[in-house]
């Protein structure tokens, strides 16, 4: 084996591509602990939480606030709004998950779990138990989708119809988040 011994490998001036190895290169070995930079990564990327119980209004569409970010790489995401807003172009992998709730038997009996990009309706999650109501629901999303970079947000909005009064909420620990896909 040969030890080639430099610090910086370039191309020749013309050319684009630099390509390690050649058609028997089948694994590239770093020593341990080196560290890789310049490498694209999984970001903008985020995940926020719910801390405690937001009541929501029966038979209206309402706006999650997830309240705790567990990590915002590029503070893309706005607790106080509920909107991620990456400004970096890309397709991104989405997940919302939230338990919503009512405080009797008799009250759950429709539910939905929106997410929306801009004011559109991208994914949903549906419940329709209005011939057995449970207590409480959870409710997830999934989706990849496009953000164009500059403009585009993602929010999270939740839907409770119930047949009787009482307090129709989204559960804490509820959870959204968002990564861009390396590709």
């Amino acid at each position: 084996m040969s030890k080639l011994e430099t610090n910086t490998i370039d191309t020749i001036s013309g050319s684009t591509t630099l390509t390690i190895g050649d058609s028997n290169t089948s694994t590239i070995a770093l020593k341990s602990g080196a560290t890789l930079t310049n490498f694209p990564a999984n970001t903008p990327s985020f995940s926020a939480e719910r801390t405690s119980d937001q009541t929501i209004t029966n038979n209206t569409r309402t706006t999650v606030l997830f309240d705790n970010e567990f990590y915002d790489s590029s503070n893309a995401y706005d607790t106080s709004t509920g909107k991620f807003t990456p400004q970096v172009a890309g397709k991104y992998y989405v997940t919302a998950n939230c338990q919503l709730t009512g405080d009797n038997y008799s009250n759950l009996n429709l539910g939905l779990l929106e997410l929306y990009k801009n004011s559109s309706v991208i994914s949903q999650g549906v419940f329709d138990m209005r011939n057995n109501p449970p207590r409480s629901v959870t409710s997830s999303v999934i989706i990849i989708t496009d953000m164009n970079g500059s403009s585009d947000f993602l929010l999270v909005q939740a839907y409770i119809k119930n047949s009787s009064g009482g307090t129709l909420a989204v559960r804490d620990m509820s959870t959204f988040q968002a990564f861009r896909i390396i590709e």
